[in-house]
C-alpha cells in the first residue's frame, strides 16, 4: 500500500513519514501542511528537492495535500516544479488529479509543464478530466495543455471525462478544440465510453460537439451497442 493509493489526512501522512528513514523533516512538514515547520527546515538548510519514498519531493507532498502556501514557499526556495516520482507524476499531476486548484495555479504560475506525462503517458489534464475538476482543466488549457493528449491506451482527456460522466469537463475540452471522435487503441471514441456507462449528459455534449453516433470500434461496435449492453 502506498500513500498514492489512498487519500489520507495530512496528520496521518506526516505521522507515517516521520517513521521513514528516507524522508526528511521538510517532507514531513510539507505533508503535514505546517508552514512554520517548512520555513524552519529551509532556514536550517533543508534541500527542497530531496527525494524520499517513491521519489516524492516535498513539493509532491504539498501538491498532494493541497497546501498552496507551502508549494509557493518551496518553489521560492528552488524546488523543481517538474520533478517526477517513480511513476513519472509531477506535483502538477497530483494537484490536477486531486482537485487542488490553488496549488495548480501556483505551479502553473511557476511555469510547470502542463503536458508532463507519467509512465503511462498521461498528463495532468487526464487527471483533471477523470476527477471532474473543470476549473483546473480550464487552467491547464489556458497554460497550453494539449486537449488531445494521449496516454498509453490512446485515451484522451475527453475519453476520461466521458467515461466518468463529467459533461462539464467534456464541454470545456470540446470548446478547447478536443477531437470528439478521437479513438483509443481499441477504436473506441469518447461517445462509446459515455454510452457504455450510461452518461446521458456527457453523450449529449459529445453529439452536440460533432461526435459521430455511428462510429465503430475495432470490433465493429457503435455507441448504440454499448448503450444497449449497459442497459
Amino acid at each position: 500500500m502506498t500513500i498514492k493509493t489512498f487519500t489520507l489526512a495530512a496528520g496521518l501522512v506526516a505521522a507515517a513519514l516521520a517513521t521513514s528513514a528516507q524522508e526528511t523533516d521538510l517532507h514531513v512538514a510539507a505533508a503535514a501542511g505546517d508552514l512554520r515547520w517548512v520555513q524552519q527546515a529551509l532556514d536550517s538548510g533543508a534541500n527542497p528537492n530531496a527525494t524520499g519514498n517513491e521519489d516524492w519531493t516535498p513539493l509532491h507532498y504539498a501538491a498532494f495535500g493541497g497546501h498552496a502556501d507551502i508549494a509557493r514557499v518551496l518553489i521560492d526556495a528552488g524546488a523543481n516544479v517538474d520533478a517526477k516520482d517513480n511513476e513519472g507524476w509531477t506535483p502538477l499531476r497530483f494537484a490536477a488529479a486531486d482537485g487542488h486548484a490553488a496549488v495548480a495555479r501556483v505551479l502553473i504560475e511557476a511555469s510547470a509543464n502542463a503536458d508532463a506525462t507519467g509512465n503511462k503517458g498521461r498528463a495532468p489534464l487526464h487527471g483533471a478530466a477523470l476527477g471532474g475538476h473543470a476549473d483546473i482543466a480550464r487552467a491547464l488549457i489556458d497554460a497550453g495543455a494539449n486537449a488531445d493528449a494521449t496516454g498509453n491506451e490512446d485515451w484522451t482527456p475527453l475519453h476520461f471525462a466521458a467515461g466518468a460522466g463529467h459533461a462539464d469537463i467534456a464541454r470545456v475540452l470540446i470548446d478547447a478544440g478536443a477531437n470528439a471522435d478521437a479513438t483509443s487503441n481499441e477504436g473506441r471514441t469518447p461517445l462509446h465510453f459515455a454510452a457504455r456507462f450510461g452518461h446521458a449528459a456527457a453523450a449529449r455534449v459529445l453529439i452536440e460537439g460533432g461526435a459521430n453516433p455511428n462510429a465503430t470500434g475495432n470490433k465493429g461496435r457503435a455507441p448504440l451497442h454499448g448503450a444497449a449492453l449497459g442497459g
